[in-house]
């Protein structure tokens, strides 16, 4: 079956269901033969089918009625009351027994064709013709004179004399020279005349220019006025002109179409028609009110008041009922688009155009069914389908870009996401129901509806179509995160301009987090598009405030950076500030949304990560202890790039942090992240402890009431607290301990160890092997005896079991851990150099015994006094002088050492008795090539031996002492004793 246009003409069947057009038309023409009325109106909006009902109408009422049509929209431009003659003319001529010759002189009379006027025309004879005509006798009777005489003068003896045969010859040639002369007057007349009929020339031989008056009758063309149309129309209707039984029906028609002058004019003239012609004229009006009453506007009246005073009767062209106007349109898309049983594209394409209906058309006309399935036909000749739903899409084309003058792009490009939070307008949200019925025709295969529509824009093959079909599937990629998608975008054509337009509309947050899980090749690609989202994001991006933590965001930037594909940037460097601030402000606020502050850390973990270094090391504040324990304790793998390990916490903070914890039932003080920050004698433990302010924590109190009322404490860490009471440090506890059976049996290691730590507290080690002689050697009891060492306030105390032998076997490992790991806080620096010092020494494991005075080297230097040079141990200084890693330390001692040379007093003095460790101070100083400076010494040695009581028995021993210990350089030469 061979598919057909639709043709824009009057249908000779009512295609619509219920055949109102055809009732309409049935009930006009009872009313035109019944009621004596002039004019009726037929209203309908432009295409609603008024010719329609016009066409059954002329069925209805032919032969009785003769139809004359008057399309005004092909006679506006002239004079339209000449048109309306001509064709009221053209109309009545037709019927039979009509006066023509009557008709025609009406018309040629109305119409200006016929006037009549007179014309004379007075000539007269120019006096140049009557001497040419004289001269011309003349000459044609001089040649026979003329040849006579020359015969005559030719003989001998001839009697004719030259001046006759010349003035002979003159004659003949006579009229020549008049024209001569003529022509001669005629240049110079000329040059001064200026009218025309005064102009002489030859033609003034026969007759003389002069102005005629001439009198005929012709046919012109003039303006037809009301006068002519009236004088008209009242002759075409008279009896002598048209038979009585004569009935017309005049059609003014496309009103609608015109402009609002010549509507204004035909509006009077249906009046003058309708009066004049009343008795066999009828008037139909087709028009579209809504057209017609704009050019009827006046000021101070509508329209309609005009149209309802000139056309009190007026039938309305039916609107189509939906399923009236689906049922025709199937029937025209079987004839003109598609006839296949199984399509359906046309309920999908009026689904359609019910949503896009265009604005010039407030109703589904037939006209526009026509227009668009003709439309559907010639577009599918350059844009082939292969399937039903393609039509769909042809459909759509036509009707919102064509009708509806809208960007294809916007289907495209348009998302309900970018307005999650605001009302979509009445066009958005027609858009996203059209986005949605395509998806659903097309199984949500968005790519291939898309590609299609493009093709059906650019009229080209997909492939060249692709690079305006980017936009979509750009921004759907984007939005949804599919880096597999844009790996495949980037390739094709025009990638870059795609991504320029949707910049705007997509997020450049989005857009980073998914092209960092594409390879480097391809992320190398598109570099240019980087570094616009670099800027993009410089311009906007943590202006005036933190901007709101995205973790994938932020490891995005991190990737980036640390792939080389972006610098640390403006807006990054803005972020971190904030961050920065943020944490700063968190140290003294830290009961805060734990959302957010985790939030915080978090993206302050990223940004050290990728910055190289901890934020926390760069807030403005001290680190806050709750801040730690509340944030960061036991999170030191979740924010890797924090450094919580490395943190530290002034005094003040340590104490606040520990207070926290022990008032926290589940917190275990033992926990290695909050134990590092407390050595033996912390200051803030012995604060806690001392309890001044009497607010300790109540979990500490309640442990100790337990313990005092023999309570089973069954939690270690509970039992863990008690060492923060001051009275544990008091001898009275130690019946009450061993009553916690319930600790002793489930924790034996914990318990032993509370035990002998409290005894070293009390410096009282009764029965310290019935309760730690199985634990000696014990991992775990070292490790907790460890523990409560460094949570003990007294170094002394704890140094001092070293001396004991009951208790050192079991204290030595928990000390030498202590030592061995550095966790000494507060340490008597002169003990430890001193008495502490051999038992020290005698610690298990390679302990560096000098390693917990380097960091106190300073203070312990300003300790060191002459008064206190003997007490240091003797292997301290012999360690000293041998591993060189407390030099200020050595300095001092070599200083305090030669003062012995300062005067001759001292030397003296030092000859009778000379320190121990002074003995060695100078004995490792010429051993290690250090010597004292000191002119003087050598003539107070000499003196001192000379005056020296030689029978004196400690002579002798004297003597060798300072020859072995020292040298003295003096006066540029070496001293040396001997014995």
């Amino acid at each position: 079956m061979a598919l057909i246009l639709q043709q824009e003409t009057p249908s000779d069947s009512d295609l619509f269901k219920g055949e109102s057009h055809r009732n309409v038309a049935d009930k006009m023409a009872e009313v035109i033969k019944d009621q004596d009325i002039n004019i009726l109106g037929l209203e309908g909006e432009l295409g609603s089918g008024k010719s329609t009902i016009i066409h059954f109408l002329k069925k209805k009422l032919t032969p009785d009625y003769t139809f004359i049509n008057f399309d005004a929209e092909l006679y506006h431009y002239g004079n339209t009351k000449k048109a309306l003659i001509e064709v009221i003319y053209n109309g009545i001529s037709v019927i039979p027994g009509v006066n023509k010759a009557k008709l025609e002189m009406l018309r040629n009379k109305a119409l200006g064709n016929i006037v009549e006027y007179d014309k004379k025309v007075s000539s007269r004879l120019s006096w140049w013709t009557v001497s040419f005509i004289l001269l011309s006798l003349l000459s044609v009777q001089m040649v026979r004179y003329l040849l006579l005489d020359l015969n005559a003068y030719l003989k001998p003896g001839s009697t004719i004399v030259k001046p006759v045969l010349l003035l002979e010859f003159l004659a003949l040639l006579s009229p020549g020279m008049l024209l001569l002369w003529l022509k001669y007057k005629s240049r110079q007349k000329n040059r001064k005349l200026g009218s025309v009929e005064d102009v002489i020339s030859v033609g003034d031989l026969f007759k003389q220019n002069s102005v005629d008056k001439i009198s005929e009758t012709w046919l012109i063309s003039r303006e037809i006025g009301t006068i002519e149309l009236t004088n008209a129309l009242t002759g075409f209707t008279e009896s002598s002109t048209v038979p009585s039984g004569a009935k017309f029906i005049l059609i003014i028609d496309n009103l609608d179409r015109i402009g609002a002058d010549k509507v204004k004019e035909l509006w009077s003239d249906m009046e003058l028609i309708a009066g004049t012609t009343h008795k066999q004229f009828r008037i139909i009006v087709p028009y579209s009110a809504r057209h017609v009453a704009k050019s009827l506007l006046v000021e101070g009246h509508t329209g309609r008041e005009f149209i309802a005073k000139r056309i009190p009767v007026t039938f309305t062209v039916p609107p189509l009922i939906t399923a009236g106007w689906q049922d025709a349109f199937r029937v025209m898309w079987k004839e003109t688009v598609c006839n296949n049983k199984a399509d359906f594209s046309c309920e999908e394409t009026m689904l359609i155009l019910e949503r896009w209906r265009p604005g010039e058309y407030p109703r589904i006309t037939p006209r526009l069914l026509k227009k668009l399935v003709n439309d559907l036909y010639i577009l599918q000749k350059t844009v082939p389908v292969s399937a039903p739903e393609e039509y769909v899409l042809l459909a759509l084309y036509v009707i919102f870009v064509r009708y509806n003058e809208s960007d294809v792009t916007t289907l495209l490009r348009f998302s309900d996401g970018e307005n999650a939070n605001m009302q979509l307008t009445e066009y958005e949200d027609k858009v996203l129901a059209t986005q949605k019925q395509l998806n659903r025709i097309f199984l949500n295969e968005t790519r291939r509806w898309s590609e299609y529509l493009m093709s059906i824009h650019f009229q080209a093959p997909v492939e060249l179509a692709l690079s305006e079909l980017l936009d979509m599937p750009l921004t759907d990629a984007v939005k949804n995160k599919d880096f597999a998608s844009i790996e495949k975008l980037l390739v094709l054509y025009g990638f870059s301009h795609a991504w320029q337009r949707c910049a705007h509309r997509m997020s450049i947050k989005d857009w980073l987090e998914t092209i960092v899980k594409l390879p480097d090749s391809s992320i190398n690609k598109i570099s240019p598009e980087i570094q616009s989202s670099v800027r993009a994001l410089n311009a906007s991006y943590a202006l005036t405030e933190r901007e709101p933590f995205r973790q994938n965001f932020s490891l995005s930037l991190s990737k980036l950076i640390k792939e080389m594909h972006i610098g640390l940037e403006d807006f990054i460097n803005r972020q971190t500030d904030f961050i920065i601030r943020d944490l700063s402000r968190l140290q003294s606020t830290p009961q805060n949304d734990e959302t957010y502050v985790n939030e915080l850390l978090a993206e302050a973990d990223i940004y050290s990560g990728f910055l190289g270094y901890s934020l926390l090391n760069k807030i403005t504040r001290d680190l806050s202890g709750e801040v730690y324990s509340l944030y960061l304790l036991n999170r030191h793998k979740q924010f890797s790039n924090l450094e919580i390990p490395s943190l530290s916490l002034i005094e003040e903070e340590k104490e606040k942090m520990l207070r926290f914890e022990l008032g926290d039932e589940g917190s275990d003080i033992f926990n290695d992240e909050i134990i590092r920050f407390f050595g033996l004698a912390s200051a803030s433990v012995n604060k806690l402890v001392e309890n001044k302010e009497n607010n300790l924590p109540e979990s500490v109190s309640g442990a100790y009431r337990e313990l005092l009322g023999n309570t089973q404490i069954t939690e270690k860490i509970k039992f863990r607290k008690l060492i923060f009471n001051k009275e544990w440090y008091a001898k009275g506890l130690i019946q009450r301990i061993p009553y916690q059976r319930a600790i002793q049996e489930e924790y034996p290691e914990e318990f032993a160890a509370q035990i002998v730590a409290h005894m070293v507290a009390i410096d009282d080690y009764t029965g310290i092997e019935s309760f730690a002689q199985e634990y000696a050697e014990n991992d775990d009891f070292i490790k907790y005896l460890a523990s409560y060492f460094r949570y003990m306030t007294s170094f002394h105390t704890v140094l001092k079991s070293l001396s004991n032998e009951t208790a050192a076997p079991y204290v030595k490992p928990a000390i030498a851990d202590i030592i061995l790991n550095d966790h000494l806080d507060a340490i008597q620096t002169l003990s430890y150099a001193g008495s502490f010092y051999p038992e020290i020494a005698k610690l298990p494991g390679k302990i560096n015994l000098l390693k917990p005075l380097i960091d106190r080297e300073e203070k312990f230097c300003e300790r060191i006094r002459e008064e206190n040079l003997e007490s240091l141990d003797s292997q301290f200084i012999d360690d000293v002088f041998s591993t060189n890693s407390l030099p200020l330390v050595m300095d001092k001692i070599i200083i305090l050492s030669q003062s012995c040379f300062t005067d001759k007093e001292s030397l003296y003095a030092a000859i009778v008795l000379l320190g121990d460790n002074r003995k060695i101070i100078l004995s490792r100083m010429a051993s290690s090539d250090r010597f004292v400076a000191a002119r003087n010494a050598a003539p107070w040695f000499a003196e001192w031996y000379r005056s020296a009581d030689v029978s004196d028995p400690s002579h002798g021993k004297k003597r060798p002492v300072l020859v072995v210990c020292f040298a003295c350089r003096s006066a540029g030469r070496n001293f040396a004793g001997t014995s």
